[in-house]
């Protein structure tokens, strides 16, 4: 019995790992798949419905809420879950300076999941304006970091010219 516990035990952390490995790589599919693949005793686990819940709100980029569900008590792996939620603060981040130049800061707040300090943390960091007498954040837009340049020697151009000419025809 001890040692179905201790199998029981890897393969949740095992399902798990790969789980969020799927959610950091923004593999939502894949990581749909997993779920549904993932035998019945297993699926019982906390930490794997958790899990669950958040890879369904990501799903539906309910970004409102994803960050409300990684409150959780982890047991096995509080680690990649604080990766994860880095990584679903990045994409909202990302997605706020795309389409917003201004917003309030208890909005922000909201959407972040995180407290005013922090919040202001943030805004010095991203090199934010704050209006404390209006409550509004104004927002800078993100540079995109640039793409290495592609070196055209005469058999890059050659390649280039060939597959343009292939998708023209």
């Amino acid at each position: 019995m001890l040692e179905e516990d201790v199998q029981n035990t890897n393969s949740i952390q095992v399902y798990s790992k790969l789980f969020v490995q799927y959610l950091l790589s923004d593999d939502l599919f894949n990581a749909r798949l997993l779920i549904k693949r993932l035998p019945n005793d297993i699926k019982s686990n906390k930490d794997l419905q958790q899990l669950t819940l958040i890879s369904n709100k990501l799903w539906n980029q309910d970004y409102d809420n994803v960050l409300r569900l990684y409150e959780h008590n982890w047991q096995m792996i509080a680690d990649d879950v604080d990766l994860l939620r880095n990584h679903t603060q990045s994409i909202i981040l990302d997605i706020l300076t795309k389409c917003y130049f201004n917003m309030k800061i208890q909005t922000l707040t909201q959407l972040l999941n995180q407290s005013n300090d922090e919040v202001l943390k943030l805004i010095k960091r991203e090199n934010w304006h704050y209006n404390p007498k209006l409550g509004i954040v104004y927002i800078n837009e993100r540079i995109p970091k640039s793409l290495p340049m592609m070196k055209l020697d005469d058999s890059n151009l050659k390649n280039l010219i060939n597959s343009i000419s292939f998708f023209e025809n």
